[in-house]
């Protein structure tokens, strides 16, 4: 099993300075924002310990976020402490459950064949067309009520598009970040971004237009992204995608495996 606080590391070094753009590091929690995007996903605390002080301590991370204007929201991994710190998030300091990920490795040991053969595979790049249709498949991949079978279902997406066409048109992040598209006849149906360290690579901003789901074309973005990451000497690629709903079988159908589980929590507002 992979460690889970190198996983997580890695995570918020290949997002930072696109999916986020500060962190402040207090030893016992990092705070991590985003100038793009407000919701808990990209503005959250990422929990070390808070064994001493817990109510001292979530008050700080509380202040610092309100500042923000941010909703308060922290993020509990298999390392966080106490154990028990998400049931007393719950029950003792008025917070509930946001989203739940599941932290997916792709097996290196399988062979994706004729991955890079994908003629309807298109890369981004640094051209604007791209970046619009990659916008337009962005906001009705993630439409809809949220529910078990469409679990992003309504997450804004507009600071994550925003945050993606700056760091593809930023030629400074260019080893750093890929977009791809899925091209059929002279329709674009999906997209995926792939973000890397030539140690790491990171699959985020999957989806399919809903009116072309069911027809493989997530599969083929997933799989291109992922053998685009090894080609590109990543050892290690990776995903996080909700717990326990279609798309973790999804990706575990394709080669993925799940290797722990990681929860933010919102503070509710009174």
């Amino acid at each position: 099993m992979t460690d889970p606080k190198l996983l997580i590391t890695k995570f918020y070094d290949l997002n930072f300075g696109i999916y986020f753009d500060a962190c402040e590091d207090l030893r016992w929690v990092k705070i991590f924002t985003s100038n793009s995007i407000h919701e808990e996903y990209n503005n959250h605390a990422l929990v070390y310990s808070l064994t001493s002080g817990s109510e001292s301590k979530l008050q700080t991370i509380e202040n610092y976020l309100k500042k923000l204007n941010l909703t308060p929201a922290v993020y509990i991994a298999p390392f966080s402490k106490p154990q028990n710190i998400s049931f007393r998030l719950e029950k003792e300091f008025g917070y509930s459950a946001s989203y739940v990920d599941a932290w997916m490795i792709f097996d290196n040991n399988q062979n994706i064949s004729d991955w890079d053969s994908k003629e309807q595979v298109v890369h981004i790049g640094q051209d604007k067309q791209l970046f619009a249709e990659f916008e337009k498949i962005s906001n009705l991949g993630y439409s809809g009520e949220k529910t078990s079978e469409n679990p992003y279902g309504g997450v804004p997406m507009e600071g994550f598009i925003t945050a993606a066409k700056l760091a593809l048109s930023n030629s400074s992040l260019i080893n750093r970040i890929e977009g791809y598209l899925v091209k059929i006849q002279s329709q674009y149906v999906a997209c995926a971004i792939l973000l890397h360290d030539r140690e790491f690579g990171y699959i985020c901003n999957v989806a399919t237009i809903p009116s072309f789901r069911g027809h493989g074309f997530g599969k083929t973005i997933s799989l291109y992204a992922t053998g685009r990451s090894k080609y590109l000497g990543n050892k290690t690629t990776f995903l996080a995608t909700e717990s326990g709903t279609p798309n973790e079988k999804f990706y575990n159908n394709i080669g993925y495996r799940t290797e722990f589980i990681g929860s933010c929590y919102i503070k509710i507002k009174k």
